[in-house]
């Protein structure tokens, strides 16, 4: 069984980090060599090394055994072999929510009241806020032009918008209801979140300039965690069916009160009772639900199949299926809860990380890959201290994640499966690996 050093139990809150990928290049060599013979063309030169460099955060005491102050990391970079780990900043940071641009050159987090952007190159952080008020939820657009982020810069709870190179924040939302959880269409043309505008908190989309906001969701005990589409054409969320047990937040009207955490909408005590899925075909206006998938939660659809969408079962199980058939692939395993699922590149595998129900420190978690078309679910690691932070390599040859109980480190390990590699090897807490193209 493999293990991790450390002992005690640690719950750590993912963030998202990435893997960026450069070439280094030679000069050009003439058409023939000195050394060729007469007539012959020379060798082709050696084709260009892809260097792949990964990006992480790391909490890990220095060399000289500084250790870092409360609530603060910093951001590292080595070679996707573990080498050469280095900062690329050399001062800490306040932790908050973290989200890197699609283009994997920009990151941009939350740090106390402001919403921070800087690049991977340099140490130069823009403040794109400034007005000493909460702000949560960053989300780029596709382009990377935008950011969408929640604030109460207003004195109310609304979805805003701003130039992620700096300007005004546009107010996309404007009344006098909540608003959180923006997601971004593919196409950038229309945000989705979640609001209690119209009573229950229900999911509404809106375009990216702040006009024509359309409810989607009529879930009577309220309705949350949009997701889209690849192709942008259906939008899926869930719709709670049962209000969650004793203790959770009720409205007025009977509604449960999201949560927020990371921004996700979480339940307290003991979660929402029951839920479904439901799938809205945002391709005409009137937005109407074409799919229920009974007794589920938490959506994700693949990133390259606009009907395929994976989400869990009453936190034991996990169901790859088809939005427009019957079709469905199931996935549990005894004893075990699923933590987190994430899928591959090319939108045809789900990595899922299990932790042991009942397992002292949650010792015993493991991590496996769910194919769709029928091929069946692999093991990829075992005996893994709470495995989480899932992501895969650029192009799906491998998982990385992080594991451990007090010291958290990175690990890789061959997507069909094999003993887990430390990466960090560090002192302190090393976790979030996310690969960019």
């Amino acid at each position: 069984m493999w293990r991790a050093r450390g002992t005690g139990a640690l719950l750590l809150l993912a963030s998202a980090v990435y893997l960026l990928g450069c070439a280094r290049t030679g000069g050009r060599g003439s058409a023939t060599s000195a050394g060729a013979p007469p007539g012959e063309a020379a060798a082709p030169p050696p084709a260009p090394q892809r260097v792949e460099r990964v990006l992480f955060l790391s909490c890990r005491v220095d060399r000289d055994g500084e250790k870092p102050p409360p609530d603060a990391v910093r951001l590292f970079s080595m070679n996707a072999d573990g080498s050469d780990a280095k900062p690329v900043f050399d001062k800490w940071t306040a932790y908050g929510e973290m989200t890197w641009s699609p283009d994997g050159t920009r990151f941009a987090w939350v740090a106390g009241r402001d919403l921070l952007v800087a690049s991977s190159s340099d140490p130069h952080a823009e403040n794109l806020t400034n007005r000493g008020v909460d702000v949560t939820s960053p989300a780029w657009s596709p382009d990377g032009r935008s950011l969408a982020f929640v604030s109460w810069c207003d004195g109310n709870q609304e979805v805003y918008t701003v130039p992620a190179g700096g300007g005004a924040a546009t107010n996309l939302t404007q009344s006098a209801a909540r608003e959180f959880q923006p997601t971004w269409s593919p196409d950038g043309t229309r945000i989705a979140l979640v609001s209690n505008r119209d009573g229950a908190w229900q999911v509404y989309t809106v375009h990216s300039d702040g006009g024509n906001v359309h409810r989607v969701s009529n879930s009577h005990h309220g309705a949350q965690t949009p997701a889209w589409s690849a192709d942008g054409q259906r939008l899926a969320f869930q719709s709670i069916t049962k209000p969650a047990v004793a203790g959770a937040l009720l409205d007025a009207g009977g509604a449960v009160v999201p949560v927020l955490w990371q921004g996700f909408a979480m339940q307290v005590d003991g979660g929402v009772g029951d839920s479904d899925v439901q799938v809205a075909d945002t391709s005409s206006p009137e937005a109407n639900v074409v799919a229920t998938l009974k007794h589920c939660y938490r959506p994700k659809w693949s990133p390259t199949d606009p009907a395929l969408l994976v989400f869990t079962l009453e936190d034991t199980d996990i169901r790859v299926a088809r939005a427009n058939s019957s079709s469905a692939t199931d996935f549990a395993r005894p004893g075990c809860r699923v933590s987190e699922a994430v899928w591959s590149p090319d939108g045809q595998s789900v990595a899922v990380a299990l932790s042991k129900s009942g397992a002292k420190d949650g010792e015993f978690g493991e991590v496996w890959a769910l194919t769709w078309g029928g091929s069946p679910p692999r093991c990829v690691a075992k005996g893994v201290p709470q495995p989480t932070c899932l992501a895969w390599s650029s192009d799906g040859s491998c998982l990385w994640f992080c594991a451990g109980r007090t010291d958290r480190e990175l690990y890789s390990v061959p997507a069909e499966g094999g003993e887990p590699r430390n990466m960090t090897n560090s002192r302190g807490r090393d976790w979030g690996p996310v690969w960019v193209p």
